[in-house]
C-alpha cells in the first residue's frame, strides 16, 4: 500500500447482491490505477445477505487480487459484526450502537451507510477515495466558452438524456483521468492553495476535508421533482414540446455536473465518487434509508463550519441494471418526507453552535437522542409536524417559482399546481412510507428506534476517530 500521506492510499468500494457489477467497477478501477502506475489497498465492503452472492463477491476480489500488485481485501456482514464488537469492547461504545454504525438494520431497504462507516474506520488516517459497484469509468467534461476558474456556492447543471444516451459531444468531451491525482490535488488543502489568494480572507486557511465528481448515468431519485422547479432547469422547459417534457419526466437518465470547480461550505449531493480527508476527524454517514448524502451535507455544513467541500467538474458514468419509470407527480408527498428529510429538518432546526466539530456532533447526538426518548405518541405528533413543515415549505417554494416563472408552459404550470395542491393538504399515511422494506412496519416505531440509535453513534463517534494533528 502506499504510504505518501498526501497520496489516496485506500479506494474503497461498496455492493451488495451485484457480483457482476463489482466484476466491472474492479476492472475499470484497475485499468485507470495501472494506467497511472498506482496501487493503492481496494477495501470492498460486501452488504449482500444472500449467500451465494457474498461468496461470488469473495471470489471475484479473490481473482483480481492475483494479478493486482497492491492489497484487496473484501469485507462481508459477518466480518463487520466481528469489527463492531471488537470496537464495542476495546472503546467502551454499546454494541448495539456500534452495530447500527457498521451493520445498519436490515429492516431498511438501504444500508450502505453502514458500508461507508466501515470505510471511515478501516482508515483512519489516510486520505481515501470510495467508488459505487456501479461506476463506468469513462469520463467527460463540460464544453463552455471562458468558463471560470471556480465558483462558491454555484448550483448544479443538469442534463436530462434518452436511454442509453451519452453525454452530448456538443456539450462534453471525453478525456483521460488520474482518477486518484484529481481528488489528491484537493483533499487536505487549504483553500487558498489550489483557488489562489482572490477569495475571502475566511476561506483561505479553511481546509478541503471532501471531494466529488460528477456523474452521468441512472438517477438515484425516486421522481425528479426537486429537478424540475430548479433555475437551471426549468429556465431550459420554456421551449420544450409537452411530448418531450413528458419524456423527460419519466427517464432515469442524467447529468448533473458544475460548469467549473465549485467549493462549497453547505448542503453538498455525494456523487458516485466521493473523496474523504480521514487523516482528521470525518463525520459518519447515517447506516441506512436513501438520502444519506442529505443527512451528510446538513451535518457536515452544521457540525464543520471550519471545513469546505470541492466539487470537480469532470464527469464519471454510472450504470444501475434496474430501471423504473418516474414521474414529476408520484408520491410527491413521500417524496418530500423520507427518513432523511425528517432528520435533516432537526438538524436545521438548530443553532449554529462551536467551531469545535467534536462539541457539535456531541450536540446534534443529544438533539437526537431528546427527541426519540418522547413518549411515542408525544414522539408521532412531533414526526407529523415535521413532515407538514417541510411539505408547506416545499409547497410555498413551488408557488414562489411560479409567481416568477414567466413564459412557462401551460403543462409545467399544471404540473406545478397539481404539486402544490398535494403538499398543501398531505395524507399522514404518504408520510415516511419508504422507510422499511415491508411498508406494513411501524415505520414511527423503527424511525424512533434509529433516531436514538444515530444520535447515541454521534456522541460516540469521537471516540473512534484519530487527527494526524494529535
Amino acid at each position: 500500500m502506499e504510504q505518501n500521506n498526501e497520496k489516496i492510499t485506500t479506494v474503497c468500494i461498496s455492493t451488495c447482491n451485484r457480483p457482476e457489477q463489482l466484476r466491472s467497477a474492479l476492472s475499470g478501477l484497475i485499468n485507470n490505477l495501472e494506467k497511472y502506475d498506482r496501487s493503492p489497498r481496494i477495501l470492498v465492503i460486501d452488504d449482500s445477505e444472500n449467500l451465494q452472492n457474498a461468496e461470488k463477491t469473495k471470489e471475484i476480489c479473490n481473482s483480481y487480487a492475483k494479478n493486482y500488485p497492491g492489497k484487496i481485501e473484501c469485507m462481508d456482514r459477518d466480518d463487520r459484526k466481528e469489527m463492531a464488537s471488537k470496537i464495542a469492547k476495546e472503546k467502551g461504545i454499546p454494541e448495539e450502537v456500534m452495530n447500527f454504525a457498521l451493520c445498519g438494520d436490515k429492516a431498511s431497504a438501504q444500508t450502505v451507510g453502514s458500508s461507508k462507516n466501515t470505510f471511515l474506520l478501516k482508515t483512519r488516517g489516510e486520505k481515501i477515495l470510495t467508488i459505487d459497484d456501479d461506476v463506468v469509468y469513462r469520463f467527460f467534461v463540460p464544453l463552455k466558452e471562458d468558463p471560470p476558474f471556480f465558483t462558491i456556492e454555484n448550483p448544479y447543471e443538469y442534463w436530462f438524456l434518452k436511454d442509453n444516451e451519452m453525454p452530448s459531444t456538443s456539450l462534453f468531451k471525453p478525456v483521460e483521468v488520474d482518477l486518484l491525482g484529481v481528488h489528491e490535488n484537493m483533499l487536505g488543502k487549504k483553500a487558498g492553495e489550489i483557488l489562489g489568494q482572490n477569495i475571502s480572507d475566511d476561506m483561505k486557511n479553511m481546509e478541503i476535508m471532501d471531494t466529488y465528481m460528477g456523474s452521468y448515468g441512472d438517477s438515484p431519485m425516486a421522481s425528479h421533482i426537486q429537478l424540475l422547479f430548479l433555475p437551471q432547469v426549468y429556465e431550459k422547459l420554456k421551449n420544450i414540446s409537452e411530448e418531450k417534457y413528458k419524456t423527460m419526466k419519466e427517464t432515469t437518465r442524467i447529468i448533473q455536473t458544475p460548469l467549473s470547480q465549485t467549493t462549497y461550505q453547505g448542503i453538498i449531493c455525494i456523487s458516485m465518487i466521493m473523496g474523504i480527508d480521514n487523516r482528521d476527524l470525518v463525520l459518519p454517514f447515517l447506516p441506512l434509508g436513501r438520502g444519506l448524502d442529505l443527512v451528510f451535507g446538513t451535518t457536515r455544513s452544521k457540525a464543520f463550519p471550519l471545513k469546505l467541500s470541492q466539487y470537480i467538474p469532470i464527469l464519471i458514468g454510472h450504470e444501475r441494471p434496474y430501471r423504473e419509470a418516474r414521474s414529476v407527480v408520484h408520491n410527491s408527498v413521500r417524496e418530500m418526507t423520507k427518513m432523511s428529510r425528517i432528520i435533516t429538518s432537526f438538524i436545521n432546526e438548530m443553532e449554529d453552535t462551536d467551531i469545535d466539530p467534536r462539541k457539535n456532533l456531541q450536540r446534534i447526538g443529544d438533539k437526537f437522542i431528546n427527541v426519540s426518548e418522547e413518549p411515542t405518541p408525544i414522539f408521532a405528533l412531533m414526526i407529523e409536524a415535521q413532515c407538514k413543515e417541510i411539505t408547506r415549505a416545499a409547497a410555498n417554494h413551488i408557488a414562489t417559482i411560479l409567481e416568477n416563472s414567466d413564459g412557462m408552459p401551460d403543462f409545467w404550470i399544471n404540473d406545478m399546481k397539481s404539486i402544490i395542491h398535494e403538499l398543501i393538504s398531505p395524507n399522514p399515511k404518504f408520510f415516511m412510507a419508504d422507510i422499511t422494506k415491508n411498508p406494513s412496519e411501524n415505520n414511527i416505531a423503527f424511525l424512533q428506534k434509529w433516531m436514538n440509535l444515530y444520535g447515541r453513534m454521534l456522541k460516540e463517534w469521537n471516540k473512534l476517530q484519530k487527527s494526524h494533528k494529535e
